[in-house]
């Protein structure tokens, strides 16, 4: 039950990510319209598009590190009920 829990934010927060990246492609044509200062540094740097989708790699690469770890090396409920909690 906890490691189905536990899958399932982990897709979830992909989820989110993923439509929180696509509404941001379809809306943001330039940088100026970025409201994160870092990012909007980045997307004039590297493109939009580029930044945007570099940040969804990032995420889904760290999520995907955190389900590995949390099912090899810290497979305990304490630590699944933290990741599920957080």
């Amino acid at each position: 039950m906890l490691n189905a829990l536990t899958v399932s934010i982990a897709v979830m927060i992909i989820v989110s990510k993923f439509l929180d990246c696509m509404s941001t492609a379809l809306h943001i044509t330039h940088p100026n319209q970025e409201s994160n200062p870092f990012a909007r540094i980045w997307m004039e740097r590297l493109g939009v598009n580029t930044v945007i989708w570099g940040i969804f790699t990032l995420s889904l690469v760290v999520t995907t590190l955190v389900l590995y770890l949390l099912f090899t090396r810290y497979n305990t409920p304490y630590y699944k009920t933290v990741f599920i909690h957080v």
